[in-house]
Formats: C-alpha cells, sequence, structure tokens
C-alpha cells in the first residue's frame, strides 16, 4: 500500500518493519499458534477496498494483537542464537 501511495521513505520504513517483524515471529513464535488466520489479510484488504476505514483499522488491530498475543516474550523463554538459526557464517 505504501507503494501504492507513492511515498518511497514510507515504502523503505515498511519493508525494513516487515522483515523485522517476520524474524520476531519466527523466533518467538508459541509452538502451540497458528500465525495468521486464513481470512484475516483478506478481510482488511476487503475493508480497504469498500473504503471502510474503521474497519480496515478495527480488522488490522485485531490482527496486529492477534500476533503479539501469539508471542512468546516470557523472561523465562529460552534464550534464541542467531548464530544457530542462521548457521555459523
Amino acid at each position: 500500500m505504501a507503494e501504492l501511495a507513492g511515498n518511497d521513505v514510507l515504502t523503505r520504513s515498511m519493508r525494513e518493519l516487515t522483515t523485522i517483524t517476520c524474524l520476531i515471529i519466527s523466533l518467538y513464535d508459541a509452538p502451540t499458534s497458528s500465525c495468521c488466520r486464513e481470512d484475516e489479510h483478506a478481510n482488511i484488504i476487503g475493508a480497504i477496498i469498500e473504503g471502510n476505514e474503521n474497519r480496515a483499522v478495527t480488522l488490522m488491530l485485531e490482527h496486529l494483537e492477534d500476533i503479539r498475543s501469539n508471542l512468546n516474550l516470557r523472561r523465562d523463554a529460552p534464550v534464541i542464537e542467531l548464530e544457530a538459526v542462521f548457521g555459523a557464517i
């Protein structure tokens, strides 16, 4: 969407944020969670296409909260070594 809006700064920021978010989800997603519900992204895009800003915002906030609530961010969670994740360089 940032690209479609023609906003280069926002596009770059969103790409970086997406990369970091994917890494965090990969590292800290609870093993019993099911990432995104299959209809979440379609529902958000549908609300945007319909021009229903309030619904799009509500759905996006719910989506982000679902992701956050499935992360294992407890202090007693195992320490994750990035070298082990990405392999020795």
